[in-house]
């Protein structure tokens, strides 16, 4: 479930939750935005019902030094597809002349 047996650079696991197939590449479905207020977010695009995968997010203004702190659940819109976006941000603006970065964490609930 870690592998990239498509050699699309997503892990089997992301293509399950994106509901993608994961022996042929194809494009991410995840996307990165600065909202209106200088925060960043983070998207995901999810399949209904992949309820067995964990997708949380964290934040870091230097790399190496990931924390959840100061990232909120912002809710799922769904796509009405048979698939949802899940939404994260920060809750603050990068410092001026600063940086914020976001990963996605996803993993198997156990």
């Amino acid at each position: 479930i870690f592998g990239d047996d498509d050699g699309d650079g997503k892990q089997a696991l992301v293509e399950y939750l994106n509901g993608s197939d994961p022996r042929a590449a194809d494009g991410s479905q995840v996307s990165v935005s600065i909202g209106g207020d200088g925060e960043l977010r983070l998207e995901v695009v999810q399949q209904i019902g992949a309820d067995d995968v964990i997708v949380t997010a964290e934040r870091a203004d230097e790399l190496g030094a990931w924390v959840m702190l100061g990232v909120e659940y912002w809710g799922r819109r769904n796509n009405t597809d048979g698939t949802e976006t899940v939404r994260f941000r920060t809750t603050s603006e990068a410092p001026p002349g600063g940086r914020h970065f976001m990963r996605l964490l996803v993993a198997p609930v156990e």
